[in-house]
């Protein structure tokens, strides 16, 4: 009994502990706009999307689509996402206006977002909390 034990435990360790976990890293050579990413959100059909000082990143697991100034972005310092049940994803963008990225087109606010920290959306309504520093110069 002892042998078949043993011999259980040995074809175990062999099968289920030799297995290796890969990390991978991506970067810029890999698609990223920049490899400095400020926020990470998953919208509500799985796509990962990233905040990065170079714009706007969707990342679906295999490749990266990349949105920019060029594509509407007030600002590329995209610092705060956020997204609500419908799938809207709202931007803070460092420096910038306001913006909320609907049906595959940017619409812009008159709201400023130099120190926006974070953003909540609930029903209808959005709030966005912002940084205050004390400090003076």
């Amino acid at each position: 009994m002892k042998k078949a034990l043993f011999l259980f435990f040995l074809i175990y360790s062999n099968i289920y502990c030799q297995n290796k976990y890969y990390i991978k890293q991506y970067t810029v050579d890999d698609g990223l706009p920049s490899n400095i990413i400020y926020d990470i959100k998953e919208s509500p059909n799985g796509l990962i999307t990233l905040g990065t000082d170079n714009g706007i990143s969707f990342f679906n697991g295999l490749s990266f689509q990349n949105l920019n100034t060029q594509d509407g972005l007030d600002k590329p310092f995209v610092i705060c996402l956020k997204y609500d049940k419908n799938g809207n994803l709202y931007i803070g963008n460092y420096k910038g206006k306001f913006q909320v990225y609907k049906k595959k087109q940017f619409y812009t606010s008159k709201i400023n977002c130099a120190s926006i920290d974070e953003i909540f959306v609930k029903d209808k309504f959005v709030i966005i909390k912002e940084y205050q520093s004390f400090y003076k110069k």
